[in-house]
């Protein structure tokens, strides 16, 4: 506006011409494969972790907990059919066969779909309020 011609007392040296002319860097942008999207960036994060696990029972139990949630977000996505040879493959996939999944036996599609309905308090479905009026109060 003022063609650099405003003097400003400032704690920054004002800006020269030159640099409303430069193009600004190119922002570099993660680089994530598309191929197991689904299943999403934590999911995959937590295979990698588990992974590196060593041997025990606690590793055994994630490998477990891990699968499920795998088919479970899988069902978000193919409500129809999931087979869990496909879930086992692509975890190892993802774990990049540092797993061995011989002993995981992975929970029926009907128990995670109704687990997932349930809400916290156990109730299936939606919830239902009270309505909730003025509390009356007896006068002694």
């Amino acid at each position: 506006m003022s063609d650099f011609k405003l003097e400003v007392d400032s704690p920054f040296p004002p800006p020269k011409p030159e640099s409303l002319l430069e193009k600004p860097e190119e922002i570099p942008y993660p680089e994530t494969s598309r191929k197991y999207r689904h299943y999403g960036n934590i999911l995959k994060n937590m295979v990698k972790y588990l992974a590196s696990l060593p041997a025990g029972e606690e590793k055994d139990a994630l490998k477990a907990a891990v699968a499920n949630q795998m088919k479970k977000t899988y069902l978000l996505w193919n409500k129809d059919h999931v087979e869990d040879e496909v879930i086992l493959k692509e975890m190892k996939a993802l774990a990049e066969g540092q797993l061995d999944l011989e002993d995981v036996s992975l929970a029926d599609k009907k128990e995670l779909v109704s687990k997932s309905e349930q809400n916290q308090n156990g109730f299936k479905g939606k919830k239902k309020f009270k309505k909730r009026g003025k509390k009356r109060y007896k006068k002694k």
